[in-house]
């Protein structure tokens, strides 16, 4: 039998660490809209912040490294795919440092989140319906879903029976990261068991039984964590979003991060479903100012590009309101502890009657896997929350991943469209209390919809640069479109020209005046959606080609004459030389080295052509002369002695000082006119003499 283990109730609240009414000097750059607010004194998280650089910055991780060798900060977490940045304790100094830096866009701090969950008496998950669902049916036989689910949280018990575990992270201290993925709280554990428990006739089952799931552990024992870990087991999914699906965070704080919300951003973007919790804490995600994008909203609820789950009470797992009354109200009612939304942002992607909540869900008395092979029962929107990222994976078991922010919109409205009323006889909420009047359905997993239909993406092609040629007035253009994908096909396109409509077709020929033209290609698919791009055409006028000028330099060693190009052209470049050496040899190197043959005056001409066909020449004289005649006059005698012959050279002429050669090779040079050289080898040894004017003539001697 699995132990039953009860924890005490205890609501877990975030520590504030921005406020919205004090400001200092925190300023990246005057032009950037990252202003960095403090905290009050006694909510600062000390040293530890988080750095964006802007998006010319192509290497982070050399830059972070360039960064802290010169500032000396300690190395904290390296971001390269939900942003571009990095995390660090800076002192004082280096904080002053880099916000002088043109390279940074943003630097904030490092807020502390913690998990959205209180502990109680248990729950199961038939309030809605996933124990009818069809499409991984709960039967008591396991099932294995193609769908990953990322725990955004403390870690999962990796060795749970009740769980299929394929891998995971562990990023600690805002710095630190390693595989010790495992669950020393519980906390993610249980998120894990709500989402996909085994359907195996064993201790609990989950909402989508036998999903795949990837411990994130950016929470510690005691279940809060900085917002620099979170973001890095953000970007650790991203990297593997050809695999992770879904993103469950059951966890939050107060305050703002631009961070923190590109993130989840680029997370949606690359088509995985971020499902959050609302939060504990009975107030508006938007804050007690009701404003969203400010220093008191509830993160990462308040995003409008999460999918944001509101917790209710429950104790029977039956609609009616007949079940017991629970710690935090009675059976089929809100959930005195939860976050709610009076009001949503105009960004908002997706419709909902709860306004910036998406959909209510059981987060009360929730039974689920624990640490240590174990099992227990948690209240919170912590608990909420997997259940609608186990929805999510449904869905997309059922139709199909996203693969991009608006096929995760898709997702999140086709579940709130396939979710009840709370006011639903039927299935509802028997009390109708939600605290702020504006009521998101309740999740349904008896799913409604058909397969995601993803909208297209637009191609215009690469920009173009044309000239026109001489006596030309237009220039021919493809348009090329066919770079456009859609996941059900493309059903037009459409090249516009400011409000002109240019014509229509993937490939379209089409004249172009000079001028610079901004096209955009519209492309639209079976359902009506659609999307732009723009390709910029740029035609330049005729201009006639100036000649290029011909010019060189020279100068000459004897016969030697060393030529330098100096020519130029006004309007475009030299592309080809022609040396005519004045004794019927050419060349067509730009800097050649000639040597003649013979000594005498030769006119030198020089042609260049420019890359518009266009020529120019020039001409010099150009004298070479003979080299100098030595007059030395070398003779020999040698001595045989008994291991070695001694050959003594004397000569006459000549401008000291002399060198002495021996086959080729120097030997020595010496200012008089005779010098002893001893062979110990056999063979044939050739000897010569030289000086500034040249060379004696050779003598040989043969050992």
């Amino acid at each position: 039998m699995k132990n039953l283990m009860r924890i005490t109730e205890v609501l877990l609240f975030v520590v504030l660490l921005f406020s919205c009414s004090t400001r200092d000097d925190f300023m990246v750059n005057e032009e950037l809209d990252g202003a960095l607010k403090s905290a009050q004194v006694d909510q600062v998280t000390g040293d530890r912040y988080i750095v964006m650089f802007k998006e010319e910055v192509t290497d982070p991780g050399g830059m972070e490294a360039t960064l802290r060798g010169k500032h000396g900060f300690g190395r904290g977490h390296v971001y390269d795919k939900v942003f571009k940045g990095f995390s660090a304790r800076l002192s004082a100094q280096a904080l002053a440092a880099l916000k002088k830096d043109s390279r940074i866009a943003l630097i904030e701090p490092d807020l502390i989140m913690t998990t959205c969950a209180t502990q109680t008496v248990p729950t199961g998950i038939m309030r809605f319906a996933a124990n009818t669902n069809t499409v991984v049916p709960i039967n008591g036989s396991s099932d294995t879903p193609d769908v990953d689910v990322a725990v955004v949280d403390t870690g999962v018990d990796k060795e749970h029976a009740d769980l299929t575990v394929s891998g995971g992270v562990r990023y600690y201290n805002a710095g630190s990261t390693d595989a010790s993925f495992d669950d020393n709280n519980g906390h993610g554990s249980h998120v894990a068991g709500i989402i996909a428990a085994k359907d195996n006739d064993e201790g609990v089952v989950g909402v989508c039984p036998g999903a795949r799931i990837w411990a994130v552990k950016v929470l510690d024992s005691s279940g809060s964590g900085y917002t620099s870990d979170i973001i890095a087991g953000l970007n650790w999914v991203l990297a593997r979003s050809a695999d992770i699906e879904v993103v469950n965070m059951s966890l939050g704080g107060t305050g703002r991060s631009t961070s923190y919300r590109t993130a989840v951003q680029n997370c949606v973007n690359a088509g995985i479903v971020v499902v959050v919790a609302a939060g504990n804490s009975k107030v508006d995600v938007y804050g007690r100012d009701g404003k969203f994008g400010t220093y008191d909203d509830y993160i990462p609820a308040s995003y409008p590009e999460a999918m944001t789950i509101s917790a209710m009470a429950d104790s029977d797992g039956l609609p009616g309101g007949l079940g017991a009354t629970t710690s935090y109200g009675p059976d089929d009612s809100w959930a005195t502890f939860s976050n709610y939304s009076k009001s949503v942002t105009t960004t908002n992607p997706v419709t909902s009657a709860g306004k910036a909540i998406d959909l209510i869900l059981p987060g009360v008395s929730i039974y689920s896997c624990y640490k240590d092979a174990n099992y227990t029962t948690m209240s919170g929107t912590s608990m909420a929350c997997p259940h609608g990222a186990g929805l999510a994976a449904l869905y997309i078991v059922k139709n199909g991943r996203a693969n991009n922010a608006a096929g995760v919109y898709a997702i999140r409205q086709a579940l709130i469209d396939g979710g009840k009323l709370q006011s639903d006889a039927a299935y509802g909420l028997k009390t109708q209390n939600d605290p702020d009047g504006y009521k998101e359905n309740l999740g349904w997993a008896a799913l409604t919809g058909g397969a995601i239909d993803n909208p297209p993406v637009a191609n215009a092609g690469a920009d173009q640069t044309v000239s026109l040629s001489e006596g030309a007035t237009v220039a021919e253009i493809t348009l090329d479109g066919s770079g456009s994908t859609d996941d059900k096909g493309i059903e037009s396109w459409v090249w516009k020209e400011g409000e002109t409509e240019l014509g229509s077709g993937a490939i379209l020929k089409l004249n172009f005046a000079p001028g610079i033209h901004s096209v955009v290609l519209t492309v639209t698919d079976a359902k009506g959606q659609s999307d732009i791009d723009e390709v910029t055409i740029t035609v330049n006028a005729y201009t006639p080609n100036l000649a290029p000028t011909a010019d060189f330099t020279f100068t000459t060693n004897n016969l030697t004459a060393t030529f330098t190009d100096k020519s130029n052209d006004s309007d475009g470049t030299i592309a080809e030389w022609l040396w005519d050496f004045g004794d019927g040899t050419t060349s067509t190197v730009k800097n050649p080295v000639k040597t003649y043959t013979a000594a005498g005056t030769y006119t030198v001409a020089l042609t260049v052509t420019d890359n518009g066909g266009k020529t120019g020449t020039t001409s010099q004289v150009v004298a070479v002369t003979d080299p100098p005649v030595s007059d030395i006059v070398l003779t020999y005698t040698t001595t045989n002695y008994w291991f070695y012959k001694r050959v003594t050279l004397k000569w006459t002429g000549g401008t000291p000082n002399y060198t002495v050669k021996r086959n080729g090779s120097t030997l020595a040079t010496v200012s008089g006119t005779s010098y002893t050289n001893n062979l110990t080898r056999r063979g044939t040894y050739t000897y010569q003499v030289c000086d500034i004017n040249g060379c004696s003539n050779t003598v040989s001697v043969t050992y």
